[in-house]
């Protein structure tokens, strides 16, 4: 998990269920778990997050383990959640935060229709883009 700011890998099974409960507490946002369908193995995960105080502006996140990048399943994932935020929601504006190394999630976010908002760099000196999409 190259691209993730804590790259934690070695969650357990109740610390992922914690994990999941705690980010679904409120009524904006929540996390959700990938699962292949044929064996029910976890994957990955997609979640809406209240990262401004703001019912209206979500900000989404998705991890996909790499033996499944490349396949269109982030697209895929990503898609859907943002039907579900702007339908089902009534969110005005998502926001996709990542570390400017992460091309697949910037390509993502382009090819999803998503504007470039912001570059910059981190306190800890990474550099970042923050794109948005807004209904």
């Amino acid at each position: 998990m190259r691209y993730i700011q804590s790259g934690r890998t070695d969650w357990t099974n109740t610390e992922l269920k914690t994990k999941v409960e705690r980010c679904n507490q409120g009524e904006n946002g929540g996390l959700y778990g990938i699962f292949l369908i044929e064996n029910q193995q976890l994957i990955g995960e997609v979640g809406l997050f209240d990262s401004f105080q703001d019912a209206t502006h979500l900000e989404m996140g998705y991890i996909l383990d790499h033996l499944h990048w490349q396949k269109g399943l982030g697209y895929e994932l990503v898609k859907a959640l943002m039907n579900h935020a702007f339908s089902k929601l009534k969110v005005k504006q998502l926001s996709a935060r990542m570390y400017a190394e992460n091309q697949g999630s910037i390509k993502l976010a382009e090819k999803l229709g998503m504007e470039e908002y912001q570059k910059g760099t981190t306190p800890e000196g990474r550099e970042f883009r923050w794109f948005v999409a807004t209904n």
